[in-house]
């Protein structure tokens, strides 16, 4: 899993020598029990895809997720699904001949 601002199609103003700036970037990790490692890179964007890396920090961060209630999904991501039923019953066209769908018959 990853992210960065050429995928978020974030554009950040050149910056001069000397100048600092400071970003934050967010995300929800919903994940289950486990150790996972986060990585930090600087890139340019050069025209190329995913630009130039300047420079990459791996595992600068380490994050252990414990399981403090019953875990409400399966698998390494939580996707957080949806469902919603839009119509009460499904409705069906008929056909070119006038025909209703056998559900309909």
């Amino acid at each position: 899993m990853g992210s960065n601002t050429f995928l978020m199609c974030k554009k950040l103003d050149s910056v001069l020598e000397g100048q600092v700036c400071v970003y934050r970037f967010s995300f929800s990790l919903q994940v289950n029990p486990s150790d996972y490692f986060f990585d930090i890179g600087v890139a340019e964007a050069d025209g190329t895809r995913g630009g130039a890396v300047l420079d990459v920090r791996r595992s600068v961060s380490h994050c252990v997720i414990s399981l403090e209630k019953e875990r409400p999904f399966d698998g390494l991501v939580d996707l957080a699904p949806t469902f919603k039923v839009l119509t009460e019953r499904p409705q069906f066209a008929e056909d070119s001949d006038g025909n209703k769908p056998l559900e309909n018959r």
